[in-house]
């Protein structure tokens, strides 16, 4: 079990696929591996207890066969499940799968068919190795290291710093985002990053998000760095009044904030402290809400599908009409907007 462990966890494992004599050395691990097996099991003592010697002989035979097999199917195996992990491997055997042939219980390897449970284990033992890899191989924060993308610092834990290459990914979605939002009518704006406390008392934030915000004092006074876009978006439609035939308003901003995350979940730019969020604010009168609604909608697929991202789960969180103090808006103004 130890032999195995170091040999198939370890990178001899893909070493060994990738050659012949790899190959070959795998198969006389295994029939090594029964031979101690057998011999384990009948024993040396070849006592009036024992078992016979030609039974013994038999024993041994078997197992180091089984063994053997059990090499050559779990090369095969490997090769066929890693994909393109492997591209590069040259079986010395004819290798054929088959989806039926997987699901009548056996597997034509150019060798006989092998029995269903055989297969169970080198598929476990392959997905086993290979998730683990694939895993590492995908793994955005090695990617961002080794493409010089993007870094952390024990000096801001939760802070990405860009490097110049991680910029011109950045920049390009960024002209993209823009571009795309200019065509459906959207004006950008910025808001600032730093706000009155008393912004957020009236907002809301404060009583019902607080423990996730950062403060700050300026000249004695209490401000928070701003954890959400949606005040600071206010304040820009409020600078002036209004018409209705100024509605739908619609103020795009790729806004930067700061929520407090726990160091436990800290990962990577999946849970970070400060990101730039993709945000609007249409202002609207109650019978273009729907129509809105659609739009943003179409946007947003739209957006998702122009990076490849067509299977995916959406959730929506509503209020709990039992629990007043976890949501803010008045009973109508939700019994609307969850109708639309």
């Amino acid at each position: 079990a130890g032999s195995l462990y170091i040999f198939y966890f370890t990178p001899l494992f893909e070493l060994a696929l990738r050659t012949h004599t790899g190959h070959i050395l795998m198969v006389v691990h295994f029939m090594l591996a029964g031979y101690v097996f057998g011999w384990a099991l009948i024993g040396p003592d070849p006592g009036p207890n024992r078992w016979p010697p030609s039974l013994r002989l038999v024993l041994l035979f078997v197992t180091m066969s089984f063994h053997a097999f059990f090499g050559v199917a779990l090369i095969s195996t490997s090769a066929l499940l890693a994909g393109d992990y492997f591209e590069s491997l040259q079986l010395p055997w004819p290798v054929d799968l088959h989806a039926d042939q997987v699901a009548g219980g056996a597997l034509t390897w150019g060798l006989g068919e092998a029995p269903m449970l055989l297969l169970a284990i080198g598929i476990a033992m392959v997905w086993m190795r290979s998730d683990e890899q694939e895993a590492k191989r995908r793994d955005h924060r090695v990617l961002g290291r080794q493409l010089d993308l993007f870094s952390f610092s024990e000096m801001g834990p939760g802070f990405a710093f860009m490097h110049p290459k991680g910029m011109v990914i950045m920049n390009c979605l960024m002209d993209f985002w823009k571009k795309e939002h200019t065509k459906r009518g959207y004006s950008e704006i910025r808001t600032p990053l730093i706000l009155d406390r008393d912004l957020w008392i009236r907002s809301g934030h404060w009583d019902h998000y607080r423990e996730n915000m950062y403060f700050t004092e300026i000249d004695e006074l209490p401000f928070a760095i701003k954890p959400m876009n949606c005040p600071g978006g206010m304040l820009v439609y409020k600078t002036q009044l209004r018409s209705y035939r100024d509605l739908p308003m619609r103020m795009a901003e790729l806004g930067v904030v700061h929520r407090h995350e726990r160091s436990g979940v800290l990962h990577g730019l999946m849970r970070v402290r400060c990101f730039t969020q993709d945000d609007a604010h249409i202002i609207c009168t109650p019978d273009q809400l729907h129509k809105e609604l659609v739009r943003a909608f179409k946007l947003t697929l739209y957006i998702l599908n122009s990076f490849g991202f067509s299977d995916f789960e959406a959730n929506l969180s509503v209020r709990d009409p039992e629990n007043k103090k976890k949501f803010i808006g008045s009973d109508n103004d939700w019994e609307i907007a969850e109708k639309e």
